[in-house]
């Protein structure tokens, strides 16, 4: 079977592969089936967009990811695990009790279940099963390089999988290759299976592209290596090509690590213009997007007019910001911990950090408002076990007894975080109805 691996520049070379690769086998039936195995479903939704340009229109070409491709070779998949079993299983087995000694005193700390449940995942991506687990847990495998805290783990890992009943994602991948290798279970694919754009696989994708590969073969288009951006692609093609993938080269050389320059100019207008063209140059030289780099300015006052004029005069899109490095980190910061309460829930500790990290707002007449708020509702006990809103109007009653003013900076402080608290409060049941983007947006904007 056909096992080949085609390198080039991500975008320019390796979309022009892919689509003449199709283009070929379209020539000669149309409606055959095409397969093309993608990292996520956007990236299938843009080459199908890209290829439907292309071809004037398209016709069976099929983008899936490898979720997509287990359901689809999985002929037991009728009775797979639903999908959020897994989670569930894990908040069972942190919530029952009978936690090895060595998490029994973290057990109860938040997001401990979460880090359990992604600990798992990456062991099932590992290609962990049930009998390593089992080594693991006893100490019958290097056991000299285990404490008790992982074979604990690896205990708890192994009751996980018994849970599921066979119907881990390790578990179905496993099916998939063992009728792989038996010369079945090749579905409606018909080989070679295109997969397009990766530049690395955990054991478990690796071990079914190399499955799929033997069964009806693989056409991997992969970024090149050999420096820049794409050298951490080496090592899993290194493995493949030992294995007897074969690899070539698509259109154009890779591209090499940039260099540092340093260059004079005449002026700070000369500069601006030789910057310009340098962001042109690149663009060109490596098939860099204008809205992948970037320019620090020395001096807004000065060169901000020179270069964005430079820009305009040359087409090129810009976007020009005045936040430091540091404002950038915190509203990353606050918009994590923001997700964070809207999928896990609004503990104190969380609520706390979002209000002392994330870049706020301010609010009038009220100074810190924010680290006011922190002081009095930790004066008051507040932690939100009996409803913020209704924790935070009894703060305001109490402050309002006590001499505050409608007009008070305290009372100004708690309205702003009732508000806050509200709009969270309604994010997550939205998150709960399954609202779309824009109703989350709206929600957002009118805080």
């Amino acid at each position: 079977m056909e096992t080949r691996i085609i390198t080039g520049r991500y975008r320019r070379d390796l979309e022009e592969a892919l689509f003449e690769r199709i283009a070929a086998r379209k020539r000669d039936d149309p409606l055959s089936p095409v397969w093309v195995l993608v990292g996520s479903n956007l990236l299938g939704i843009h080459l199908r967009g890209r290829l439907a340009l292309r071809m004037g229109g398209h016709i069976n070409v099929r983008f899936l990811t490898f979720a997509d491709l287990i359901r689809l070779l999985d002929e037991q998949e009728a009775r797979a695990a639903p999908a959020l079993a897994e989670r569930a299983i894990v908040e069972e087995l942190v919530s029952s009790g009978g936690l090895p000694p060595p998490f029994e005193e973290i057990s109860g700390t938040a997001g401990f279940g979460d880090a359990l449940f992604e600990t798992f995942t990456d062991l099932i991506e590992g290609g962990c099963g049930a009998e390593i687990a089992e080594d693991v847990a006893r100490g019958t495998i290097r056991s000299e390089s285990f404490g008790p805290r992982t074979r604990a783990l690896f205990g708890l890992y192994g009751r996980f999988l018994g849970a599921l009943g066979g119907e881990s994602a390790l578990d179905r991948a496993s099916r998939v290759r063992s009728r792989l290798a038996s010369g079945e279970g090749t579905g409606d694919i018909e080989g070679p299976l295109l997969a397009y754009g990766f530049y690395d696989f955990n054991n478990l994708q690796l071990g079914l592209i190399e499955s799929l590969g033997s069964a009806v073969g693989v056409l991997l288009f992969a970024p090149a290596t050999g420096g820049g951006p794409d050298r951490f692609s080496d090592p899993v093609l290194g493995r493949l090509e030992k294995r007897g993938w074969r690899i070539e080269r698509a259109g154009s050389v890779p591209r090499s690590e940039p260099e540092i320059e340093l260059f004079n100019a005449p002026g700070e207008e000369e500069e601006a213009r030789a910057l310009v063209r340098r962001v042109i140059e690149t663009a060109e030289r490596y098939d860099a997007p204008f809205g992948g780099m970037g320019i620090l300015l020395p001096s807004k006052e000065i060169y901000l007019p020179l270069v964005t004029e430079a820009l305009g005069e040359a087409g090129v899109p810009y976007y020009c910001t005045d936040v430091s490095e540091g404002s950038v980190r915190a509203a990353r910061r606050g918009v994590e911990l923001l997700l964070g309460m809207i999928s896990r829930g609004m503990e104190r500790a969380a609520l706390v950090d979002f209000l002392s990290s994330a870049p706020l707002a301010s609010v009038e007449g009220a100074g810190d408002a924010y680290g006011l708020w922190i002081l009095k509702s930790a004066e008051a006990g507040m932690t939100g076990a009996g409803g913020w809103s209704a924790e935070d109007t009894a703060l305001r009653e109490r402050l309002a007894r006590e001499g505050g003013g409608a007009d008070s900076g305290t009372l100004r402080a708690v309205d702003a975080v009732r508000r806050i608290v509200e709009t969270i409060e309604d994010l997550r049941r939205a998150a709960a109805e399954r609202m779309n983007w824009s109703g989350f947006s709206a929600l957002l904007s009118g805080a």
